[in-house]
């Protein structure tokens, strides 16, 4: 939610620990799956998804090679998926977890 704060010490839905889970609903048989009717969809909207995200990474990638900063490239991105339909932004976020999460582990983002 654009404005929102993501506090401190929360993790992400598709992590949260459900009750008596022993791997914090990271993976396995404990984790909640999406309806099945959302998967078929989903995948439709996969390759359009993908296509977006390319055009915005491309567009961070444009300001940081202007000299502008890390922080100033997530405010242009912030800004434009906050001016976006709020379904577009969360297929596109949802594709660049995706992407990052398929990427080689060495090659993983890394917060300073």
């Amino acid at each position: 939610m654009v404005g929102v704060p993501l506090q401190e010490g929360t993790q992400p839905a598709m992590t949260a620990p459900k009750p008596g889970s022993p791997t914090g609903g990271a993976r396995g048989a404990d984790r909640e799956r999406p309806p099945p009717g959302m998967v078929a969809a989903a995948e439709q909207d996969y390759h359009a998804a993908r296509d977006r995200l390319a055009v915005a990474v491309q567009g961070a990638r444009l300001v940081l090679q202007a000299g502008d900063s890390a922080m100033e490239a997530f405010v242009e991105a912030y800004y434009a998926l906050s001016r976006t339909d709020p379904g577009i932004a969360a297929v596109i976020g949802a594709a660049a977890i995706v992407q990052l999460a398929t990427e080689p582990t060495g090659s993983a983002p890394t917060h300073p």
